[in-house]
Parts: structure tokens; C-alpha cells; sequence
């Protein structure tokens, strides 16, 4: 039978790093989230995001826009951008519509 010779992790190690995780998680929750910080995305890309197609995710969006739930920009003319964190809300909220279908 082959000896194995690894390291064990005491709890006080584990204890550690979990800390260290926190207080790591901690202080990005505290970043600021102003206009600088802002995720913006195309159609296609949030149609993969939100596993559905393109013609679905458009639909979508033109009634978020629509009811002022969703901003978009249209930086230099070129592709229009959304609103990622305003489309997450606005996501969750007409999720409860879709279950009483």
C-alpha cells in the first residue's frame, strides 16, 4: 500500500480563508455602482444570456423600453445597447406573469 503524504488543512486554515473570502466578497458589494460602472449589451448578447432567441429577447426588450423600465443607448449610431442590471429587474418582475400562464 502506497503512502500518501499530503498536507491536512486544520480548521483554523479553513476558517481563515473562508474570512478572507468574506471579507473579499464584502468589499466588492461596496464598490460603487454609479454611471461609470454601467453593463451595457447588445440584443444578441442577451438573448444568450437569457437562453432565448433573438426575435423573443427583442420583443422583450421593446416593451421594457416602452414602459421606461430599460434604458438603451445608441452609442456613435452603431448597435443599441441595454441596460443589463435594469433588465435583470425588469426580468424578475414579469417572471411571476410567466408562471400564471
Amino acid at each position: 500500500m502506497k503512502q500518501i503524504n499530503t498536507p491536512l488543512f486544520t480548521a483554523e486554515d479553513v476558517y481563515t480563508a473562508l474570512n478572507a473570502i468574506r471579507e473579499r466578497l464584502d468589499s466588492l458589494a461596496k464598490l460603487p455602482t454609479d454611471s461609470g460602472s454601467v453593463v451595457w449589451a447588445s440584443q444578441a448578447t442577451l438573448a444568450k444570456r437569457y437562453d432565448t432567441s433573438k426575435s423573443t429577447i427583442c420583443r422583450i426588450l421593446a416593451e421594457a423600453v416602452s414602459a421606461g423600465k430599460v434604458q438603451m443607448i445608441r452609442p456613435n449610431n452603431g448597435v443599441q445597447k441595454y441596460h443589463v442590471a435594469e433588465l435583470d429587474s425588469y426580468m424578475v418582475s414579469i417572471s411571476g406573469n410567466l408562471n400564471k400562464q
